[in-house]
């Protein structure tokens, strides 16, 4: 009776253990975060939620639960899904590596230290790839390249862009230095710039726009003067829909997300052409991180650098 009393408890024990295993598979637990427009700590696919940690990039599958390590490299950030591959960047943002999702293979398609020394100062944080070209967004030095690195082409001179989206017609950006706080369209090898939206002059006082997204074809653009708010442009006219400063402003696959705040709450807000939807409050928010929506939950971190999460659906 005791042999099997002690069989039984073995087994219970075992269950636990599995059972606690299991829902600690079920979690995400980042070492630490941050979005920009197009990348962030952690992305998705219809099947897996890919993440970084202190340690490499971690692989979760949706319909189990079960999370695992699929590359081993320091500090990894900047995750971007593209053409069924997952792009990232290193440590000291100097490299973009491109790996297969299953683990089994990782390359660098991009280095800055390959690059002449005019481009030495780059740091890549928001960048995206479009037509096999990597199209790299920053104040300070913005271009697309191929993933040799051999062709470069500079966007919006030494001016640097504050905000870039790409779309079938072409490339658009806000410049940064240049304080024109216009959208500009060029071409996709960085040709013919021509105004697309604003004044298109230094330090304008109206039509200030400091930050836009493309979904669907629609512009949603965050303005300035004379009036703070959200604007949607669908090619022909423009009209506000949210009234208020705009933070953080994002699409994801088809879906216009952005902070605003209410009293002094902070609060993601949903965004399509009809109009404006509060989701939910971001409790101590870090708007310099920015947040990031994967499989219904909305990623963020805090004032003090601590790693948060809700679920929106």
């Amino acid at each position: 009776m005791k042999k099997l009393l002690t069989a039984f408890l073995a087994v219970l024990i075992l269950m636990t253990s599995c059972t606690n295993n299991m829902e600690s598979n079920m979690s995400i637990s980042l070492d630490y975060f941050c979005a920009y427009k197009h990348t962030a700590t952690i992305c998705e696919d219809d099947n897996y939620i890919f993440f970084a940690k202190e340690d490499g990039i971690y692989k979760k599958t949706k319909h189990s639960g079960i999370q695992k390590i699929i590359y081993k490299i320091e500090s990894p950030n900047n995750l971007i899904l593209f053409n069924n591959n997952l792009f990232f960047t290193s440590v000291d943002l100097k490299k973009i590596y491109k790996a297969e999702i299953d683990g089994s293979e990782l390359c660098t398609v991009f280095d800055v230290e390959n690059l002449s020394s005019e481009y030495q100062n780059i740091l890549i944080k928001d960048y995206f790839l479009y037509n096999e070209k990597i199209y790299i967004s920053s104040p300070a030095l913005s271009l697309s390249c191929d993933f040799d690195g051999k062709t470069i082409n500079i966007i919006n001179g030494n001016c640097g862009t504050s905000s870039m989206e790409v779309e079938k017609s072409g490339l658009y950006y806000i410049g940064h230095s240049d304080r024109k706080f216009s959208i500009y369209k060029c071409d996709f090898d960085a040709k013919n710039d021509e105004l697309f939206l604003g004044n298109g002059i230094s330090k304008p006082t109206e039509q200030l726009y400091y930050d836009f997204v493309i979904s669907n074809t629609a512009f949603f653009c965050a303005k300035r003067l004379p009036e703070k708010g959200l604007f949607c442009f669908d090619g022909h006219f423009e009209k506000k829909i949210f009234d208020g400063e705009i933070f953080n402003l994002t699409e994801k696959n088809g879906k216009v997300y952005f902070i605003s705040f209410k009293e002094t709450k902070t609060i993601l807000f949903s965004a399509d052409e009809a109009g404006c939807k509060e989701l939910v409050e971001l409790e101590d928010y870090n708007k310099n991180t920015g947040f990031c929506i994967v499989n219904g939950t909305v990623y963020f971190s805090s004032s003090d650098s601590l790693v948060k999460s809700i679920n929106i659906e």
